[in-house]
C-alpha cells in the first residue's frame, strides 16, 4: 500500500499509525522531512508525530521525551 496521506508533507517514512480521536493520528517511528522542520532533524533518530487535522496542529516527540512534544506548530491544509 502506498503511503500518501497528510502525514507525508512531514515525513518520509513511518512504521505504524492509530487514530486517537476523531481527526487526530499517531504516527510512530517516523523518518521526519530535514526541510520542514525549524530545528535539527537527526538522522538514524526514529521520532514519533501526531497530526490534528481537526485543530491543524502537528507535534513531535523524540524517543527520550515521550511525555511532552519536542516540537508543535500549526498547519494550513488547503483542499484542492
Amino acid at each position: 500500500m502506498e503511503k500518501q496521506g497528510i502525514e507525508m508533507q512531514f515525513v518520509n517514512e513511518w512504521d505504524g499509525w492509530d487514530e486517537h480521536d476523531c481527526g487526530v493520528l499517531y504516527f510512530t517511528n517516523v523518518q521526519l522531512k530535514h526541510d520542514v522542520f525549524p530545528f535539527p532533524v537527526q538522522d538514524g533518530v526514529w521520532y514519533d508525530l501526531l497530526v490534528d487535522t481537526q485543530k491543524c496542529v502537528v507535534e513531535v516527540y523524540a524517543p527520550d521525551e515521550q511525555d511532552e512534544p519536542v516540537f508543535t506548530s500549526k498547519f494550513k491544509a488547503t483542499l484542492i
